[in-house]
């Protein structure tokens, strides 16, 4: 369907529309950087599957709004915000417009501290605002979960949630 053809559908249907840039509607990409919780579990895990995960409602979600736009899942189980900031220039590459951080506590599961997560995001958020990038901290999840990890009920709430942030960082 073109573009046109969603705009009208959009406003026959009295649905809000959001104007984006012809270079944000092209190449918009948001990536996910966290954990388990990001990358989804693996039903054996007690999680959600990949596709159930956050990352990949929030582009459902967006795409519904008639929005191209790419959300990378780069989620990895078990790792720290410190080897997330190691990781941060190959997660989020040149395409990203947003990056949504979510630390999870692995630092204080795994020997940290709260301080050295808190560093570690801070620093995160430094980075890639200094590259452009518009960044979310999202830390806190609703209580639905499947033993130690969110249900994807919980990553549906958690996507809605992020929606407005995500789509207002697109506009900026």
């Amino acid at each position: 369907m073109s573009l046109l053809h969603r705009l009208l559908l959009f406003a026959l249907l009295g649905l809000p529309l959001v104007v984006l840039d012809a270079a944000n509607l092209i190449h918009a990409q948001v990536v996910a950087i966290g954990a388990s919780n990001t990358a989804g579990t693996g039903y054996t895990k007690g999680g959600v599957m990949t596709s159930e995960a956050y990352p990949a409602q929030l582009e459902e979600l967006l795409r519904a709004r008639g929005l191209s736009v790419t959300v990378k899942n780069a989620g990895v189980p078990g790792i720290t915000a410190g080897q997330m900031l190691g990781s941060l220039d190959s997660v989020a590459d040149s395409g990203t417009k947003v990056a949504i951080i979510d630390p999870m506590w692995n630092e204080m599961r795994l020997g940290g501290s709260k301080l050295d997560m808190e560093r570690n995001i801070a620093e995160m958020s430094r980075r890639l605002k200094a590259r452009g990038i518009k960044v979310i901290v999202f830390q806190t999840w609703p209580p639905y979960f499947n033993g130690s990890h969110p249900s994807a009920k919980a990553h549906a709430i958690v996507a809605a949630k992020l929606l407005p942030q995500v789509m207002a960082a697109l506009r900026r």
